[in-house]
């Protein structure tokens, strides 16, 4: 064979295998980047014992006093700027309707969900039948599908269960047990695609879920104690409050794809 007809066949090859192997780095690069949590900032928090979180009207967000059972409205910089005329007991979970402009709250121990509005006039509620949850280990987190007007509460452990309950025929559609973390205490529901954000406390971890409750990426807190959740799905921020006793704290961190 001509010298020359050899050496193109050659060179032909090589750059045939450059080109092979950068597309494979490309597609692994593509598989393998994962989104990550860039904290933006972190803010004091003059709420005792901060448990639900919930957007709420005019960029800002509900917060529950676990230990004074009162409803707080705070900025997104962590300051009270009302507490609404509402005092429940074992308050837990929160959850905000901007469509009905009502505000759904779950008592941890009772397995009580209630609506009211935001004068804090209770409209209506409902005694959840669970059997579980003993021991200070019952209803913590609350998010709702404002689409299809479904609530999803969730359990906290002994067992770990995401109860799936429909607004408008007040009864329970499903129930899910949770097995991917040690204890589950905030939820929030991401109506753009359905799936869920949920907060361990105990494994200090933040995990997105799919609408089947499969685990799609998980992220690690760095501190126990988280408490609630709420998401700005316009401007990927994840609100976060913590329970330290000693200094409370709202952190605000960035979602990059």
């Amino acid at each position: 064979m001509n010298k020359k007809i050899l050496y193109y066949i050659n060179l032909s090859t090589l750059l045939l295998l450059i080109a092979c192997n950068k597309d494979m780095a490309i597609n692994n690069a593509i598989d393998t980047a994962k989104p990550t949590l860039q904290l933006v900032n972190s803010y004091p928090l003059n709420i005792e014992e901060p448990s639900g979180l919930s957007l709420y009207h005019h960029h800002q967000l509900l917060c529950v006093d676990d230990h004074t059972n009162a409803i707080f409205v705070i900025d997104t910089c962590g300051n009270i700027k009302q507490e609404l005329n509402y005092i429940g007991l074992d308050l837990e979970g929160i959850s905000y309707d901007p469509q009905s402009k009502i505000v759904y709250i779950v008592y941890e121990q009772e397995h009580r969900l209630l609506a009211i509005d935001t004068a804090g006039i209770e409209l209506n509620h409902w005694i959840i039948p669970f059997v579980g949850g003993e021991n200070n280990k019952g209803f913590e987190g609350l998010a709702i599908d404002q689409t299809n007007q479904r609530l999803f509460i969730l359990n906290e452990a002994s067992p770990g269960k995401l109860i799936e309950w429909d607004i408008a025929s007040q009864i329970i559609n499903k129930q899910t047990e949770l097995t991917f973390a040690l204890d589950y205490s905030g939820a929030y529901f991401c109506n753009t695609d359905s799936s869920l954000w949920i907060l361990s406390d105990q494994s200090q971890k933040l995990f997105h879920i799919s609408s089947s409750s499969q685990v799609l990426s998980s992220f690690d807190l760095k501190f126990d104690k988280a408490e609630g959740i709420a998401v700005d799905e316009t401007n990927q921020l994840i609100y976060i409050v913590r329970d330290t006793k000693e200094t409370n704290k709202l952190y605000i961190y960035k979602l990059v794809e």
